[in-house]
């Protein structure tokens, strides 16, 4: 076992982590950075083909609402991003009709009560708020809360997806944008300095820490050990999770109590995403719309590379549905496209099976990295994430999605590792 010291350990090399470690290096700390996989980027993963000329996103696309952090650091890295507007339309048996799917989700979600006691997003629709009239309304918010928020209408908290007075709880949703050039490219620019700062294939499998120091244990090619005055730790919420014998788990000493109480507020939302690639699409390409709502199979929507014109789309499965698909085979996950897209547009599965060019996914919940896709709160938590933003001690801080405004996006990753950053610069002398 060898050993190395730095000021600052930050473990992962997403997107917090590595903002986290620009902030801290801009700010004369020496910093070292411990990452499991073999790439940067986290649940950033951009797959380029040199047959497509767009960048394939199988993790994180959008950037959404106005994420002033986001969009900074895309100026600051000359790069571009564009916006995405278009209409939602609904398909179903071969007729695909234009819907306000934003208006009629907000109308449900603006009966929650801001003031009485927490409760699950099932429980809050079976209460049939707004009566008869909003009925096929709920149908569509539970769709939303599986499909955008990657959750379980069991459990997740209602609260937590509350607009506030005279706000929209779907303008993440509806206000997004993406980078031209792929998610990967903001990665690279973030980590540009980092040099032999960054280690890959370095999974971290313990950190005992007090209040003077950390030591970070390392069990990948060999076993080695690192020091350090602090450590922020970006990991997902389903890594913290997990058992810490498990792959990709993490054995802290003492056990931070404070991080535990958070984490058990929090979940982690499955999702599964597949990218196809068409010859051409066998329907209308849908010009009209940028996102098609699904019925008929685990997908909820379908959206394209809309403005661009090329026939790439991405169907989204999330929430319940997502879990059980997870782990299916790669001819099991076409089947599953070709017959719920052949529903939806009123033709045979073979016509979709005859343009289908290729498809790409990769399995978030399975990947014992990130199990998971992106967190939610579940009924009853106080403000988890909050608590998750908390230093325990002197020493040990945490970051990522999940601590950050905007639970669940690039943005609240970023602004997560500068919080943190800025914690450890006011803490170490």
């Amino acid at each position: 076992m060898t050993s190395a010291r730095a000021d600052v350990i930050v473990v992962g090399a997403g997107a917090a982590g590595l903002e986290a470690a620009r902030q801290l290096r801009a700010h004369g700390r020496s910093v070292l950075v411990l990452e499991a996989r073999d790439r940067i980027g986290g649940r950033v993963l951009t797959h380029h083909d040199p047959r497509i000329p767009l960048p394939l996103e199988l993790g994180a696309e959008f950037i959404h609402g106005d994420a002033p952090i986001t969009t900074a650091l895309l100026n600051e890295a000359g790069l571009s991003s564009i916006d995405v507007s278009g209409a939602h339309g609904e398909a179903h048996r071969g007729t695909v009709r234009r819907v306000a799917e934003e208006l009629s989700v907000d109308r449900v979600l603006r009966r929650i009560d801001t003031h009485a006691q927490d409760e699950t997003v099932a429980e809050f629709l079976a209460h049939r708020p707004g009566g008869r009239t909003l009925e096929k309304e709920r149908g569509r918010t539970r769709r939303f809360i599986e499909g955008f928020h990657a959750a379980d209408v069991t459990r997740i908290s209602a609260q937590s997806i509350a607009p506030e007075p005279g706000e929209s709880g779907t303008e993440m949703a509806a206000h997004i944008g993406r980078p031209t050039q792929g998610y990967d490219a903001l990665m690279t620019w973030l980590a540009r300095d980092l040099g032999s700062s960054l280690r890959l294939d370095h999974p971290v499998r313990g950190i005992a820490w007090d209040d003077r120091k950390v030591s970070v244990e390392v069990r990948g090619r060999s076993k080695r050990r690192f020091t350090a005055r602090a450590v922020v730790v970006t990991v997902p919420i389903g890594v913290l999770q997990a058992a810490a014998t498990s792959a990709g788990g993490i054995a802290f000493d003492p056990e931070p109590r404070g991080m535990r109480r958070a984490i058990a507020g929090i979940e982690m939302g499955r999702v599964v995403r597949v990218v196809v690639w068409f010859r051409s699409f066998p329907w209308d390409d849908g010009s009209r719309f940028q996102f098609i709502h699904l019925h008929d199979g685990p997908f909820q929507v379908l959206w394209t590379a809309h403005p661009v014109r090329y026939p790439v789309a991405v169907l989204w499965c999330g929430g319940p549905a997502a879990a059980a698909i997870s782990g299916a085979s790669r001819g099991e996950i076409r089947k599953l496209v070709d017959h719920q897209l052949a529903a939806a547009f009123g033709m045979k599965p073979q016509r979709i099976r005859a343009t289908l060019r290729a498809l790409w996914w990769h399995d978030w919940s399975v990947d014992p990295y990130s199990r998971g896709a992106y967190s939610y709160v579940r009924a009853g938590a106080k403000d988890p994430g909050r608590t998750l933003s908390r230093p325990e001690g002197r020493t040990l801080f945490f970051a990522g999605e999940a601590a950050g405004d905007n639970t669940g996006t690039v943005e609240a990753a970023l602004e997560s590792g500068r919080r943190a950053a800025r914690q450890v610069d006011r803490t170490l002398p």
